[in-house]
């Protein structure tokens, strides 16, 4: 039960739980939380290893499939599935999950962009928590006859929400000085400054942002764009770095750190697919070769 449906551990300990099995049988006793993780579960654990390593084994190829999430502590996590056919059924196993510790990270690295970001998320804060603030808000946009648009905060685990949040916040940036001035919160303020920071990080990321829903699309989404995307971004990031922005500057060399000779891969050039489709034929006709005995 625990195994199957993701139940904690600690249930074989709460009243309501034990109140319910004594009614189902006073005689049993639930196990322990030290001999379930020591011995059944470690057991079963070593049963399902031995059943997946067997069937893998038998398995004449594997696909191997990652994927990577985030748990609720803002952890990130990568999975990698193996599946094959057996018997013209589909058979599917994990093989690990293991945390992902993804250094360096391009904003992060740039402290100046850091602590604009940080008062950045504040002022989004303050004004999806206070209704005071939010109607405040609400009644300058309508004076100043700008979109009554929401702020929008930034989440780590959400792709471009740092690029939207700045984007909404240079939007209605005269509406929300404003109105945290008439509030009293000066110190919330952005400066001169700080807003022509905002627009370099959003001019920085804008091309990050349009790259990510390029691969992310549901339809057309061709490996073969890789290398002309990383292209165009590093082409973008030099342009906005000569405007003087330091993230650019970093995102830029971490596109050539991360991308690095990538355009001598054979198997990402468009140009090569009739190449690939000879090379691939080559090794299923290997692979289906009968061996002598």
């Amino acid at each position: 039960m625990i195994v199957m449906d993701l139940q904690p551990i600690s249930i074989v300990e709460d009243r309501g739980f034990n109140a319910f099995v004594k009614t189902l049988d006073p005689r049993y006793k639930i196990p322990s939380r030290k001999c379930l993780m020591e011995g059944t579960i470690a057991d079963m654990y070593k049963d399902c290893q031995d059943k997946a390593r067997a069937n893998c084994q038998r398995a004449h190829s594997v696909v191997l499939t990652t994927d990577m999430w985030t748990s609720r502590s803002i952890e990130a996590y990568l999975t990698v599935s193996c599946h094959f056919i057996d018997n013209w059924q589909m058979q599917e196993f994990v093989l690990e999950t293991d945390r992902l510790r993804m250094q360096p990270h391009g904003i992060k690295a740039v402290p100046e962009v850091v602590q604009l970001l940080e008062k950045c998320s504040s002022i989004v804060s303050f004004f999806h928590h206070s209704t005071k603030a939010t109607k405040k808000l609400k009644q300058i946009q309508k004076q100043l006859k700008v979109a009554e648009h929401k702020l929008i905060q930034s989440v780590e685990t959400r792709w471009n929400s740092v690029f939207y949040m700045l984007e909404r916040l240079h939007e209605q940036r005269e509406a929300v000085t404003t109105a945290l001035c008439l509030l009293g919160k000066n110190t919330l303020c952005l400066s001169i400054e700080e807003l022509f920071m905002i627009h370099l990080t959003i001019e920085a990321l804008r091309p990050f942002k349009e790259a990510t829903r390029e691969v992310s699309a549901k339809k057309h989404v061709f490996v073969s764009k890789v290398i002309p995307l990383v292209s165009l971004l590093l082409r973008a990031a030099a342009a906005i770095e000569r405007q003087g922005s330091s993230l650019a500057a970093e995102l830029g060399l971490q596109c050539q750190s991360r991308f690095r000779g990538i355009e001598t891969f054979h198997s990402l050039a468009a140009d090569n697919v009739e190449t690939m489709k000879k090379r691939m034929l080559t090794e299923m006709q290997e692979v289906h070769q009968p061996t002598s005995e």
